[in-house]
């Protein structure tokens, strides 16, 4: 999991040395960035060669420091949260703020899409754990959010999410 402190996960191994987090990016196709984390114990030249590993298969290691959420979920729960706002506030619809993420700077999904794809459930999941770390209400998810649980409505997985989708996973227009 992307909230995951890689020092808490490799405390009782034999070779903490060699415990790394390294995040892949999935959410696009032509991603071609991966999150490196090094934990307290982990050894230079493990991190040297899960960088040649990553750059083997053609995707650019970004290191990060180690903190719960990386950056891009940290980066992403937010913009999701204000975008839900934006809705809640009806200063924007769904589709208009989409329109607005990719037009406008350049994304390939807007965040309505983005977490139907990777599911509500476990984007709010995220969410609670930044917000338990750093009591940050930026980290707690919007009342859409919780909205959409309640209703099941967990994103491409079940069918409905932010928007709805049929058998193939297309979503209905």
């Amino acid at each position: 999991s992307t909230t995951v402190i890689i020092s808490d996960l490799c405390e009782n191994l034999k070779y903490r040395d060699r415990c790394i987090s390294i995040h892949f990016m999935i959410n696009s196709v032509d991603s071609r960035i991966v999150e490196i984390t090094k934990g307290l114990y982990t050894s230079n030249e493990a991190f040297e060669k899960v960088s040649q590993f990553i750059s083997m298969v053609k995707r650019k290691a970004i290191p990060v420091e180690e903190s719960i959420g990386l950056i891009s979920v940290r980066m992403f729960t937010v913009l999701l949260n204000e975008a839900c706002e934006l809705v809640l506030e009806g200063v924007g619809n769904k589709n208009d703020i989409e329109q607005l993420m990719m037009t406008g700077y350049g994304m390939r999904l807007g965040p309505f899409t983005v977490a139907d794809i990777m599911g509500i459930d476990r984007v709010a999941r995220w969410m609670e754990k930044l917000f338990n770390e750093f009591g940050d209400t930026k980290f707690k998810p919007n009342p859409l959010i919780k909205k959409l649980l309640r209703q099941h409505r967990y994103g491409m997985v079940s069918g409905k999410g932010f928007y709805c989708y049929d058998e193939n996973g297309e979503q209905i227009k």
